[in-house]
């Protein structure tokens, strides 16, 4: 009988690795619009740019860890606004975007140190994940079609 604890089943340090790779590459694709943003922020002139002392790795990291927040929070902003506005339901999802939109601009105000970066940052990223949207059920049914 086989069992799950045989030698052959258990993962090696090589998988473990290549998972963790397969992980970081997924979070660090899931920040490229955030990333974008920030990049834009830093470049335009008045916008001010990233803190000081701050390196480009922390940077990334930071850009990480509101991703992973984000998927933390998930739909809760729309659940909130659910029960906040019952009886108005075409006010819900715009409430809770810009909900989340606020938040990822004060998250962004950590590593930019004007909040007019920070906004225009927010506004670069939101808009690259709009855009990304529509592509997200196209690519899964092209994963299920192979």
């Amino acid at each position: 009988m086989h069992s799950p604890l045989d030698d052959d089943s258990r993962l090696g340090v090589l998988d473990g690795l290549q998972i963790l790779g397969l992980l970081l590459a997924a979070l660090l694709f899931a920040a490229l619009p955030l990333a974008v943003g920030v990049v834009v922020a830093c470049a335009v002139p008045g916008l001010g740019g990233l803190r000081t002392g701050l390196s480009a790795i922390a940077v990334l990291g930071l850009l990480i860890a509101i991703v992973i927040l984000a998927v933390v929070i998930g739909e809760r902003p729309l659940r909130w606004t659910a029960v906040l506005l019952p009886g108005r339901p075409r006010l819900q999802r715009p409430i809770a975007e810009l909900v989340v939109f606020f938040l990822l601009m004060a998250a962004l105000l950590l590593p930019l140190e004007s909040p007019l970066g920070a906004l225009t940052a927010a506004a670069i990223a939101c808009g690259g994940y709009r855009c990304l949207d529509p592509l997200l059920p196209r690519l899964e049914a092209r994963r299920a079609r192979q």
